[in-house]
């Protein structure tokens, strides 16, 4: 699946949503080290917010739904009824004194222009019918495929022909 629309507008955020067959109570998501069980809503850290978003990388599943991701994506289960994906984060500062979620800021108020992604924008991501599991067979294999697609490239190889067993051992 791939969208593709311009980005007239700063400081918001586009997110796909998938309406869930059912009421669920958590999710499971790929993450730069492992696979991550969580609830709806997190728990938080000193000075923080619990919040329902959460990283992902490489898939999040739920529902009987795998979505396949090529790039660290933020996500939220809502309401524990649709999957939000966010495709886009517009933002003009790297972090803000006035966070409502936060005690202390996470960072300075920097400003970074090109994070606010105006402009024509592509994302894509593979959708995985899965009644099973996250770790059900076949997965994990889908996760990889996906990621890496395979390729392939022309040879250059001369007229000489090769017989079997000719092969430096």
């Amino acid at each position: 699946m791939a969208l593709a629309f311009v980005n007239p507008s700063r400081d918001h955020r586009v997110r796909w949503h998938l309406p869930l067959p059912e009421p669920v109570e958590g999710s499971s998501a790929e993450g730069q080290f492992g696979v991550a069980d969580r609830g709806l809503i997190e728990e938080a850290g000193h000075g923080e917010v619990p919040t329902p978003t959460f990283p992902a990388h490489g898939f999040v599943h739920v529902a009987g739904a795998t979505v396949l991701l090529d790039h660290v994506t933020e996500y939220e289960v809502v309401d524990g009824r649709e999957l939000a994906l966010t495709v886009l984060r517009s933002t003009g500062l790297i972090s803000r004194n006035d966070n409502p979620f936060r005690e202390d800021p996470a960072g300075p108020e920097v400003p970074v222009p090109g994070a606010q992604m105006v402009g024509p924008w592509r994302f894509a991501f593979g959708l995985l019918p899965n009644g099973g599991s996250w770790d059900a067979p076949g997965v994990a294999d889908a996760v990889e495929a996906y990621q890496l697609p395979f390729a392939t490239a022309a040879g250059r190889a001369g007229r000489r022909r090769v017989r079997p067993g000719s092969w430096d051992r």
